[in-house]
């Protein structure tokens, strides 16, 4: 059974939740450092990070430990529907280039046998694309698709326990045809995220993120 109390060090009187889910740590530390989040504290099950009204978790990899994570942090906030809830990561595309980063206009699981038509936010700098979830990095891009490990569970998990709020996946490109997935490492990773920093928070200040480009006040 889950634990349905709030997150140490969420916001109280009625601010909006904003929730933003990567797999990995490389993908972590730009946000961290960024917009000054700290670790919460008692420790809890998956790495989470708090500041005002924003959330960070680093779900580890796979669709299951993402779906996982997600309904964890859900249900530790059951008391304030999320705003926004961002699944953000890198993705391999057959010809789009390293860094882009693209919206998912849906999420497919090959799996499952299951899709997802998600939020698209208006005013943003990036452009849409169909996502589809695999167990492993795809390494033939055999579609005109984003491939990732990770936004079906998200999708999945989300859909059944926030419904209504706000479901973004946002994937920034990390290989193709022309620089294969074994190239990637996590120096890569986090200068990929670290690129759109400026467009995810305007995506979050659409969303009643309280900060600056500078970070948050104390």
């Amino acid at each position: 059974m889950h634990n349905a109390s709030p997150v140490p060090g969420s916001p109280s009187g009625g601010e909006p939740l904003l929730h933003i889910l990567v797999a990995l740590p490389a993908e972590a530390r730009p946000l961290i450092r960024h917009f000054h989040l700290q670790r919460a504290n008692p420790p809890s099950p998956y790495p989470l990070y708090l500041r005002n009204n924003l959330s960070l978790v680093v779900t580890g990899a796979g669709a299951q430990a993402c779906e996982d994570a997600t309904r964890w942090l859900l249900f530790r906030t059951l008391h304030s529907k999320p705003r926004l809830m961002l699944n953000l990561g890198i993705a391999g595309h057959p010809h789009r280039p390293i860094g882009e980063a693209l919206l998912a206009a849906t999420v497919e699981d090959t799996g499952n046998i299951q899709s997802w038509r998600l939020h698209q936010p208006i005013a943003t700098p990036w452009a849409s694309e169909r996502l589809i979830t695999r167990p492993e990095p795809e390494r033939n891009y055999r579609e005109a698709a984003l491939f990732d490990m990770e936004a079906a569970g998200f999708c999945r998990a989300a859909t059944a326990l926030a419904n209504g709020s706000n479901l973004i996946c946002l994937k920034v490109v990390s290989d193709n045809r022309q620089q294969p997935v074994e190239r990637i490492d996590g120096k890569m990773v986090s200068r990929l995220i670290e690129k759109h920093l400026p467009g995810i928070e305007q995506l979050l200040g659409q969303a009643g993120y309280r900060g600056s480009m500078d970070g948050y006040s104390s």
